[in-house]
């Protein structure tokens, strides 16, 4: 396995979030929980896929850019509310507590039929540059 890196930006895209997900989804428990975990499964596989590595940062600002799967009116806090369970999978794959993450506000771009995605930004809140003699 590679080495975890410090200090660097990383992209990748996940399963746009099922609407079993919303807050506002009244479905059984029961159901909710079969998509959370199937929801999960397929967030893991495709950065599994695009060989997301894990980070040391103490501090980590997660940027979502969200493509639809059609063309509606969609709530950017209820988005981010629906990716809570992507957004565990993700800390876990990269190997930090999701506590780390600092939220940036969400972009919900044009559709992307059938399926839609969310591209997910991973940027350190402060990047170590190594510098040598005296900076004035």
């Amino acid at each position: 396995m590679a080495d975890p890196l410090t200090g660097k930006i990383q992209s990748f895209s996940v399963p746009f979030p099922p609407a079993l997900l919303s807050p506002n989804d009244r479905s059984h428990w029961a159901k909710k929980n079969k998509a959370k975990k199937a929801y999960q499964q397929a967030v893991w596989a495709m950065m599994k896929e695009q060989k997301v590595r894990r980070m040391l940062d103490d501090s980590i600002t997660l940027e979502m850019t969200f493509y639809p799967p059609a063309n509606y009116r969609y709530d950017d806090d209820n988005l981010v509310a629906r990716m809570k369970y992507g957004r565990d999978t993700i800390a876990s794959v990269i190997g930090v507590d999701d506590n780390v993450f600092r939220q940036a506000q969400p972009v919900i771009s044009k559709a992307e039929p059938p399926h839609g995605r969310v591209q997910i930004t991973l940027r350190p809140a402060i990047v170590n540059i190594e510098h040598r003699g005296i900076v004035t």
